[in-house]
């Protein structure tokens, strides 16, 4: 009786720990939930990564693919790879740590969170256009007798990361918009381009 009650123990004690083990990733990539105090964070901490960023311009570069896959931009994966590729996650992890961050992974969710929602408020409005719009364009490319089918093939893939890129943000929830925008004025460093330009600018 002892013997079997110490198996079935010793059974719930594998099943409870497959268990926890099985649902800890799921714990550790809980979605973030943006409040004002976690933006103000992130904006005191930008100075410092945008710093990173600046000094390994030329590392990055060649880390990141040629293809960009537009609607995936503002995925915290898409931004973490290329820092993991070139060797830089730790120093990242550390800066994060510093700025109070619990990793890279939830700085980069934050960022990516921040930044969609910047990017919905900035094109509200042409973004309901842009569907449409986009949607001729591809069909008058389609129809051009002229087109190889290598060139129809990446016009589709490029268009359908485009088409992507606006839903993603007409999905922006409304509560996130009106948190981020108070903040617009000090995120202008976000949306410069290289040359420091803001974007749209010639």
């Amino acid at each position: 009786m002892t013997s079997r009650r110490m198996q079935k123990g010793k059974r719930l004690g594998q099943w409870l720990g497959a268990a926890v083990l099985f649902t800890l990733p799921w714990l550790a990539h809980a979605e973030v939930a943006l409040t004002p105090a976690l933006i103000e964070k992130w904006i005191a901490a930008a100075p410092q990564i945008e710093a990173f960023g600046k000094k390994y311009e030329s590392k990055l570069d060649q880390m990141s693919s040629s293809s960009k896959d537009f609607s995936k931009v503002f995925d915290p994966d898409t931004m973490l790879k290329p820092i993991r590729e070139a060797g830089l996650l730790e120093e990242l992890e550390s800066m994060a740590d510093d700025a109070g961050f619990a990793s890279a992974e939830e700085w980069a969710e934050v960022t990516g969170k921040i930044a969609k929602a910047a990017a919905a408020i900035k094109m509200q409005g042409y973004a309901d256009k842009m569907g449409p719009e986009m949607e001729a364009r591809m069909k008058a490319m389609m129809d051009n007798p002229d087109l190889t089918p290598e060139a129809r093939q990446m016009m589709q893939q490029t268009m359908a990361q485009s088409m992507g890129m606006v839903k993603s943000l007409k999905d922006v929830p409304e509560s996130e918009k009106k948190m981020v925008a108070p903040y617009l004025p000090k995120m202008d460093f976000f949306f410069k381009d290289k040359d420091g330009k803001g974007a749209g600018q010639p």
